[in-house]
């Protein structure tokens, strides 16, 4: 589907991007409105528009005009491992902007900065802030919800972009609230307001030429939009600015270097359930080849644990140890053992997720000269999804039996927007890898036209990492029956809610089985 294959994360075709933050969850029947709104500005200042959230909403109970706002979504799962790695992001690359932050946020939540971290509105809004970050917007818009307008002051100053503020209540009352209002006021380069009431409670002024705005006034939209092009035009773009864009989500100094070394550093990444484990394995099977796994397994990570194959004489307490202290030179240590050992290529796996929740490896391996990397994708991302899912809830992520027999297919039932969030997010994965290794060699193997042929595939994988040509061997099997479809429950439901959506090609009424 070309709807699903465009980068947004490194199409620079406009000179200006928008994002938006309205609530939790995107996009819903009532907030339209706010869409529409937004996008009237975006026109206006001929930008493009995306509306940030972390949740979608329930495909069922959502129209199909509202629906088709779903293409303007970027996603920002909520995850406990993802927002600590995201606060020590922007600790090590915006301390000063952090604090400063944290500070704001301390005087009108009366809490100190580590209670402030604490808070799970705050964290979440620096996990979008870094996901916004990849995307590299110029302007941020928010209207009147508390979560939305929280999460978009937060990106306005870790970022360093401008920011316009909708508001259309704030009691005098609600001493909390109008503190947080207050604090957003403050901040916002923009604030708009219903009535002159609301400018008062927040010590706004409205006149003529001010950065307050008032919605009874004639024409309100079109002199906000002359305010914020004219903003705008006194900072660089952020097709052009350095501290923006994939690459600065992970930015940071590379710790260690391997040029010169005999041995090819490589990777094999990509998301759950595209063919990892068995690429892998065979790898493995390779005479001239370290493969080591899930090196940076974030579980495995957690609890101490190790569960990949180490060159012969390397110290396993070793590994732990350096994996905690530097990502980079326990790599560095494992891909120097290899090479003394006469292996022409070492490397091991990374799922995505297990790299945003890492940053120091990821900024390591981006600065690695010689890295090789194999991305697998899976053309067929519902069925992705559906094993995903299956092997969640069964702990099930492989099988290594030999007798040919597959594990039966348990049925399922997929949550509607559950599947919707994990669409989207996943595919903003597939895109923000691409870019952030744009300027590293890479081989991209689907995973239908790999398990379609084993043989070629792996073929293609030794050509690309410079090895000899063997034939390799692995004992791993996919999980699961042809068409996992046919084991989700609810699918008929799953059609009907993904009807008006443009993942609706992936949701087809299933055929009978063959010979039926």
């Amino acid at each position: 589907m070309t709807e699903q294959t465009a980068n947004r994360f490194l199409d620079r075709s406009r000179p200006i991007r928008v994002a938006a933050i309205v609530t939790a969850r995107f996009p819903e029947n009532e907030q339209v409105f706010a869409y529409e709104m937004v996008r009237r500005q975006s026109d206006w200042l001929d930008a493009e528009l995306r509306i940030a959230a972390s949740e979608t909403s329930d495909p069922l109970a959502t129209d199909a005009s509202t629906k088709a706002w779903l293409g303007h979504g970027l996603f920002c799962q909520a995850s406990d491992l993802l927002q600590a790695a995201d606060a020590a992001h922007f600790r090590a690359t915006q301390p000063r902007r952090l604090d400063a932050l944290l500070d704001e946020l301390a005087h009108v939540l009366h809490k100190t900065r580590d209670e402030v971290l604490g808070v799970f509105e705050v964290r979440l809004g620096v996990s979008i802030a870094r996901w916004l970050q990849g995307w590299a917007p110029d302007m941020i818009y928010s209207f009147f919800g508390y979560a939305g307008s929280l999460w978009a002051h937060i990106a306005s100053r870790l970022l360093g972009i401008p920011r316009v503020w909708v508001t259309f209540a704030a009691s005098p009352d609600d001493v909390g609230t109008l503190l947080l209002n207050s604090l957003h006021a403050r901040h916002a380069d923009f604030v708009v307001t219903r009535d002159s009431a609301i400018a008062k409670a927040l010590g706004g002024d409205s006149s003529a030429g001010s950065r307050w705005l008032d919605m009874e006034q004639s024409e309100w939209e079109a002199k906000l939009a002359r305010r914020v092009a004219e903003r705008l035009r006194r900072q660089e773009p952020s097709r052009t600015r350095a501290d923006l864009g994939p690459r600065a989500a992970f930015a940071g100094a590379a710790e260690a270097s391997m040029r010169g070394s005999k041995a090819t550093p490589f990777l094999v990444a990509g998301a759950e359930r595209t063919g990892s484990n068995l690429l892998v394995e065979m790898l493995s099977s390779h005479r001239r080849v370290q493969a080591c796994g899930e090196l940076f397994n974030t579980e495995q990570i957690e609890q101490g644990k190790l569960d990949c194959e180490l060159p012969t004489g390397v110290d396993r307490d070793e590994i732990l140890s350096l994996r905690l202290r530097s990502p980079a030179a326990c790599h560095q240590r494992l891909h120097e053992a290899a090479a003394t050992l006469g292996v022409a290529a070492c490397g091991f796996k990374l799922l995505y997720y297990h790299g945003l929740a890492e940053n120091r490896i990821v900024e390591h391996l981006r600065a690695l000269p010689d890295l090789r990397i194999v991305h697998l994708v899976r053309d067929d991302a519902v069925a992705r999804w559906i094993s995903q899912m299956r092997a969640m809830r069964s702990g099930s992520w492989w099988s290594a039996q030999s007798d040919g027999q597959k594990p039966r297919a348990e049925a399922i039932e997929l949550n509607a927007a559950e599947t919707l969030l994990g669409l989207e997010f996943n595919q903003q994965m597939v895109e923000r890898f691409r870019a952030t290794f744009r300027t590293t060699p890479i081989l991209e193997l689907s995973y239908e036209k790999m398990t379609a042929d084993f043989e070629s595939s792996v073929h293609r994988v030794q050509l690309f990492l410079g090895l000899p040509a063997e034939r390799l061997t692995g004992l791993s099997q996919k999980t699961g029956e042809r068409d996992p479809r046919r084991s989700v429950s609810n699918w008929p439901a799953l059609v009907e809610a993904f009807a008006d959506t443009r993942w609706r090609g992936l949701f087809q009424e299933i055929p009978p089985p063959d010979g039926r």
